[in-house]
């Protein structure tokens, strides 16, 4: 196909042409092509393509603590949805109370 006739096709008609030449690529050749071509876009463009990749609600990191080596409080939760990080927040909350 010329660069023309690429050009020419509609959005859906390039995602399916691109599609189709993917899928017979190895693991690593694809892993390489979507780090190449993901370069230049932005930090939320990237975040939204993870998002997509991994269907739909990522997992969150909630890391709180003081900005010096000192630290006498640092939490750390990984957590999957919105409930659990409601408790994450509830438990620490229920911490810092505790010391005062």
């Amino acid at each position: 196909m010329s660069e023309k006739e690429i050009r020419d096709l509609t959005l859906d008609e390039k995602a399916a042409f691109i599609e189709e030449a993917f899928k017979d690529l190895s693991a690593d050749l694809k892993a390489r092509v979507i780090a190449d071509m993901t370069k230049h876009m932005g930090v939320d463009a990237k975040a939204k393509l993870i998002k997509q990749i991994l269907g739909g609600e990522t997992a969150a990191q909630v890391v709180i603590g003081q900005n010096n080596t000192s630290a006498k409080n640092v939490f750390q939760f990984n957590v999957q949805s919105k409930e659990e990080m409601a408790e994450a927040l509830t438990v620490i909350a229920s911490a810092l109370k505790e010391e005062e």
